[in-house]
């Protein structure tokens, strides 16, 4: 309500409560003139006055009450969408957005042109999606979308995740899009991380909940990722959340995909499917990259490789014997990372796994069914991609680094037990 609308609302209560008298005194003045008349006592004249004005305050409180709770500015929630556009929505406690921020250049786009202040929260979600479709933020190939609530109020918060997730999958659904929506309640203060590293909170928050089920990851290194790069690390098991809700599937087929990188792995160690066992394919983050990790055991073998989840590429490999803890029989070939100043070198010649085993026996001067604990794998080291191979031959062991070029033998080593 407005001010004008506040004093006219008054006037009106002060008519209705003082009546218009005049006319009929002046008559009883006429009628009574050379009389003397009585007066009444003033006491009830004040009587009169002080219920009016008791009223006036009554109706003058109602109205200030009503004008301050509909036009109210204390921020009660604080909604992010991230997708790769980060967008802000502040609102009051009736739900009304008191601001609308974009927290990126992408986000800017999006919410060019709009004006969403003073409307509520579901008018403003279905602006924002709509111009998240038209700019092709969201579409078939980047099809997630994340939305956190932060509210003092848990139950409030709780409800807004609630309602806001539903509607947002609503809207992607009748876009015919399979959208995979994750909600979260942001109940930690991430200020300094977001600020740190130029991300919402929401994006921060789900950042520190991963860092917790799996400290191998650096914040700094998720902090570059979209969405979309987030929730499929989020489908691996190892890296399930507490309290984040999703509904649908993320699209993957931008990536090489999990049938195409076993078939790699397997390839790389020379077996076939049908003869390994707790063969496991899922997305990691290795070596500054999105990988597939593809494990899978072959007799007492325990195979890992880290393939690019965009080039195919095996970026590293480990072949260890189950429950060897000495470390002797293990193996681990790491590339650098594709973000490396130097490129890899392009592998245009390559001799073999079978031919460097062949190398490095001939120069231990033994054959194959002399020696066990055989293990040939590829790497690239300086520069350069070379096969390490290992064996042992008695109580000696053998490791051999030959180039994978020409089969030169780059180092060796030769270590007795005692």
């Amino acid at each position: 309500m407005t001010n004008r609308e506040i004093e006219q609302q008054l006037k009106q209560e002060v008519e209705a409560s003082v009546p218009d008298v005049l006319a009929s005194v002046m008559a009883r003045c006429d009628d009574e003139k050379g009389q003397v008349i009585q007066m009444p006592k003033k006491k009830n004249i004040f009587m009169k006055v002080a219920a009016i004005a008791a009223s006036l305050a009554l109706v003058l409180g109602i109205g200030l009450f009503a004008f301050s709770r509909f036009g109210s500015s204390d921020v009660a929630s604080v909604i992010t969408l991230d997708v790769n556009p980060s967008i802000e929505l502040q609102l009051n406690q009736d739900a009304r957005v008191l601001q609308a921020r974009a927290l990126n250049d992408d986000a800017l786009k999006v919410l060019d042109g709009m004006d969403l202040e003073n409307t509520d929260l579901t008018t403003a979600t279905n602006a924002i999606i709509g111009s998240l479709l038209k700019h092709g933020y969201l579409d078939q190939l980047a099809n997630a979308i994340l939305i956190s609530v932060e509210d003092e109020d848990s139950a409030r918060g709780a409800k807004l995740q609630k309602e806001l997730s539903r509607d947002v999958d609503q809207l992607l659904a009748a876009a015919s899009m399979n959208a995979n929506v994750l909600s979260q309640y942001v109940s930690s203060d991430v200020t300094a991380l977001s600020e740190k590293h130029h991300i919402s909170h929401g994006k921060a928050a789900l950042i520190e909940q991963l860092l917790t089920v799996n400290p191998g990851y650096r914040f700094e290194e998720l902090a570059t990722l979209s969405v979309q790069e987030l929730s499929l690390l989020l489908e691996n098991p190892k890296n399930q959340i507490k309290g984040l809700n999703s509904t649908g599937t993320t699209d993957s087929s931008s990536y090489i995909g999990k049938e195409k990188a076993k078939a790699i792995a397997l390839e790389a160690a020379g077996v076939k499917e049908s003869e390994v066992y707790d063969l496991d394919v899922d997305f990691d983050y290795e070596l500054g990259v999105l990988v597939y990790e593809v494990d899978f055991e072959l007799g007492r073998i325990e195979y890992d490789y880290d393939i690019d989840a965009l080039s195919g590429e095996i970026l590293r490999s480990h072949v260890e014997e189950e429950g060897n803890d000495s470390g002797n029989t293990g193996a681990e070939n790491t590339a650098p990372p594709v973000n490396d100043n130097k490129p890899l070198a392009p592998e245009t010649e390559d001799i073999g796994e079978a031919k460097a085993k062949s190398i490095a026996l001939g120069h231990a001067k033994v054959s194959e069914a002399e020696v066990t604990r055989l293990y040939a794998y590829k790497e690239y080291d300086d520069g350069i991609w070379e096969y390490h191979v290992e064996f042992h031959l008695g109580s000696t062991e053998y490791e051999y680094e030959i180039s994978a070029t020409d089969g030169a033998i780059l180092d060796y080593e030769k270590d007795t037990d005692d």
